[in-house]
């Protein structure tokens, strides 16, 4: 992943398809809602367009317009052992 970007930014590494997604890039589509956790801490909902990935962050639910966007890249995802 591209460090010190968005985290819809850096889904458009794994996921090109997410640059022709529905998203308005400046928080009023809120097409890019996610709950997403940082190590021990509780799960935090948020924009994709306007938080920074970091290191051990992972992404607990998405919006259904970026489960649409992602759909290639989760079904070739191995199964999730949490």
């Amino acid at each position: 992943m591209p460090e010190n970007n968005l985290v819809l930014r850096q889904l458009q590494f794994v996921a090109p398809d997410i640059g022709y997604g529905q998203y308005c890039w400046n928080a009023e589509c809120r097409n890019c809602e996610m709950v997403y956790r940082q190590g021990e801490a509780a799960e935090a909902a948020g924009l994709a367009c306007r938080i920074k990935g970091v290191p051990g962050m992972r992404i607990v639910k998405v919006a259904p317009e970026m489960r649409y966007s992602l759909s290639a890249v989760l079904a070739a995802a191995p199964p999730s052992t949490e």
